[in-house]
């Protein structure tokens, strides 16, 4: 079957443990693009936080507060903090995304963030109503910003990935009613006899940044929370791995620089930039596999796709919003 290869996402749902395999194979075999953009935005963001550490008056390493006299540019750092992570997890979503198509439909991998089909305007828009979403929600006692973070979190992948067939205003023809000349009651089924396909056959238009987020709290919802719940694993265990690899990356920065050396903070940017660039795209690529495979559950996406590649026909009807 297409795309059902080792080589590529499986075109079936799947277990727990499948999910976090494919997830894992696709930023390995996307790893150049993904991991390298990683580096540049989580460089950005570590920019972007240094002076907000400054105000709150922590330290590097960890950048633990070091008394109660800046609890509130403390807050405010976390906050901002979990909004910059979602800004580039949405970012680097919409290129995971991408790729995740490529392997369904066993076409080439993007080579370049801004290639064909990237949607560089309508995602960052998107990151950035998400981002800020976060930021508020962390701020507001973290909990709003965790459901915000789960119940939008597939937005960038419907961003990229799905379609809605557009309004056909064509006049009417010998099959086709008019809008004022009523038609035949809906038997359910083609001329042909066969039943109505719920997939439609275009015209597709793209989905923007708000229907996106819309429609990605109706699929988390419709899945009984199942992508959710996926996700929030997924995040706590790379939040793990992400302090197991930063606590080794400390360990290995205490024996080459001075806690007292000017040096510090630049060893630990760079340590925690690097740590990021790994752990984002690795979520990044769980979002589009979630997404994929929680539409395969709720709408059929792997019977419609599949049977597209087995009859070599175009795969976008496939991949758009069923009626």
């Amino acid at each position: 079957m297409g795309g059902a290869s080792a080589e590529r996402l499986p075109l079936r749902p799947q277990t727990l443990g499948e999910l976090l395999d494919a997830a894992t194979n696709l930023l390995r075999r996307n790893a150049l693009l993904l991991i390298g953009t990683a580096l540049g935005l989580a460089a950005a963001e570590q920019a972007a936080l240094y002076p907000l550490r400054r105000a709150a008056g922590v330290a590097p390493p960890w950048y633990l507060p070091q008394s109660t006299d800046h609890a509130a540019q403390y807050w405010g750092l976390l906050a901002t903090g979990f909004g910059t992570e979602t800004v580039i997890i949405v970012l680097l979503g919409g290129l995971a995304a991408q790729a995740s198509v490529a392997d369904l439909v066993g076409a080439p991998a993007p080579k370049r963030p801004f290639g064909p089909g990237s949607r560089p305007g309508a995602l960052g828009i998107l990151a950035l109503v998400l981002g800020v979403g976060a930021a508020i929600g962390a701020a507001a006692g973290l909990v709003p910003g965790i459901f915000w973070y789960l119940l939008a979190g597939l937005s960038a992948p419907v961003l990229i990935i799905d379609r809605r067939p557009a309004r056909r205003t064509a006049p009417a023809g010998p099959h086709l009613p008019g809008p004022h000349a009523p038609g035949p009651p809906s038997s359910g089924t083609a001329p042909t006899g066969q039943p109505e396909s719920p997939w439609p056959t275009g015209p597709f238009l793209a989905i923007g940044p708000f229907p996106a987020i819309a429609r990605s709290v109706a699929l988390v919802t419709r899945g009984g929370w199942r992508p959710a719940g996926i996700r929030l694993l997924g995040y706590l265990a790379w939040w793990v791995i992400r302090l197991g690899l930063g606590a080794g990356s400390i360990a290995l920065l205490r024996i080459v620089v001075d806690q007292d050396s000017p040096w510090l903070w630049l060893a630990a940017t760079l340590a925690w930039g690097i740590v990021n660039s790994i752990a984002y795209p690795a979520l990044a690529c769980l979002d589009a596999v979630v997404h994929v495979e929680n539409r395969m559950r709720v709408e059929g996406l792997d019977l419609a796709l599949s049977r597209a590649l087995r009859r070599d026909r175009p795969t976008e009807p496939a991949l758009a919003v069923p009626r």
